[in-house]
């Protein structure tokens, strides 16, 4: 009698080489301004986010306070709550135009 195979599991995604330092320098942004704005634990699992061991499926979730990260194949997509969202705006206001004179 033979047994029918399950479906394997999919395999895990890992950072691509070539993305990390673009990943880690997004992800220090965001974890500066969370801190900025009093988003503290929220900057403190930025600061702890490992991508060198970070292991994810298509679609997988994780939350944060304040944050959702869903990983899809090659793009996260970072879903901010309300006022997460009010206050990177407002962080922006204050510093963007600072970085973009700096830039130029």
């Amino acid at each position: 009698m033979s047994v029918p195979k399950l479906a394997t599991a999919r395999s895990a995604r890992k950072v691509n080489y070539y993305s990390l330092q673009s990943t880690a320098d997004c992800l220090t942004g965001l974890a500066t301004f969370a801190a900025k704005a009093g988003h503290h634990v929220l900057a403190n699992c930025l600061t702890r986010f490992n991508l060198h061991q970070l292991e994810y499926h298509y679609r997988e979730k994780e939350c944060y306070p304040g944050l959702d990260i869903v990983f899809f194949k090659d793009a996260w997509e970072f879903k901010l709550s309300h006022q997460v969202a009010d206050d990177l705006m407002l962080f922006v206001g204050e510093y963007g135009e600072a970085f973009m004179q700096e830039a130029i």
